[in-house]
């Protein structure tokens, strides 16, 4: 299956990647890359969902997540992870903020889309 990305809302505010299937490295970064260029077309905060419910990502070594620090945009603001194991959570979150931290420093790790949608809510007033 395809990965894909786009607008999640019409007032683009939010950015929808999703992951299907087995997942490389290269694949990721080609979604940042596309992820830098949707965010790179308005000069406002926007926030990212990252759907990998149905997704199988390899361990990345943590030295080839360093590209992450130059690539985020001035304009990310929340990422919201939907499809993770709490270990994964945390794990990702150790390593993200040392080797990324612009990029994982703002967060949050859920099971689903509409826990998703309650933290764009709770955390930025956006309703869905």
């Amino acid at each position: 299956m395809a990965n894909s990305i786009g607008w999640y809302d019409q007032g683009k505010r939010i950015v929808l990647q999703t992951f299907e299937g087995k997942t490389t490295l290269e694949d990721f970064i080609d979604m940042a890359t596309q992820s830098v260029a949707l965010l790179n077309t308005v000069d406002y905060p926007v926030q990212l969902i990252v759907d990998r419910k149905n997704a199988f990502f390899p361990q990345f070594q943590p030295s080839k997540m360093k590209f992450m620090r130059e690539l985020v945009p001035s304009n990310q603001d929340l990422v919201v992870v939907v499809g993770v194991e709490y270990s994964v959570e945390m794990i990702s979150n150790i390593i993200g903020i040392r080797v990324a931290p612009k990029a994982f420093s703002k967060s949050f790790y859920v099971s689903t889309m509409q826990a998703a949608h309650e933290i764009l809510k709770r955390e930025r007033g956006i309703e869905l």
